[in-house]
């Protein structure tokens, strides 16, 4: 899934017509709910406890409902370095990697993931500034894709720590 958004910001950052870019938008969804015919029981159980956590607290909802007690318990200056409970007391899953933004959240707070955030956006901006300098189509393209699909990444594991999106385990870039 995360290759066909690469995928789509090359098509998108070519310039097709909007007719096209819309089929295969179309095509995509299509594809997509085909394709949830053939999921394995734990890959539904995720996308049905991405609506309702609290449906299933100790199963496949439990990711969720700790990272967001992670990052509500962190207030708006955290609890400082290495003082996080979730996460040193193991109730947080795969802390290091997929939801290390629930970490920085815990501990530094508001505050910290603004500023984790506001560095993204420095650098996504100037990758997309860098790439529209590019002397030639190819150069624009792959700049342009690389930086968008950079932007993807964080996105997803943002939205997937604090429940705007489904658990898909995808690391944030760079941390």
């Amino acid at each position: 899934m995360l290759i066909g958004a690469g995928g789509f910001t090359v098509v998108f950052l070519a310039g097709l017509r909007k007719r096209v870019i819309a089929t295969l938008l179309l095509l995509a969804v299509a594809g997509m709910l085909f394709g949830m015919r053939f999921m394995h029981g734990y890959q539904r159980e995720r996308l049905v406890s991405y609506l309702n956590p609290e449906a299933h607290p100790l199963g496949a909802g439990y990711h969720i409902i700790q990272s967001q007690i992670a990052i509500g318990s962190g207030g708006v200056f955290g609890k400082g370095w290495m003082a996080g409970s979730q996460a040193l007391l193991d109730f947080l899953p795969e802390r290091t990697t997929d939801f290390i933004f629930s970490v920085i959240g815990e501990e530094f707070g508001l505050l910290g993931v603004l500023g984790l955030l506001l560095l993204y956006a420095f650098i996504i901006g100037r990758s997309l500034y860098l790439s529209m300098q590019g002397p030639d189509t190819f150069s624009r393209l792959l700049g342009g894709s690389v930086a968008l699909t950079f932007f993807i990444y964080v996105f997803i594991n943002a939205g997937m720590t604090t429940g705007l999106v489904p658990v898909v385990g995808v690391p944030l870039p760079l941390v």
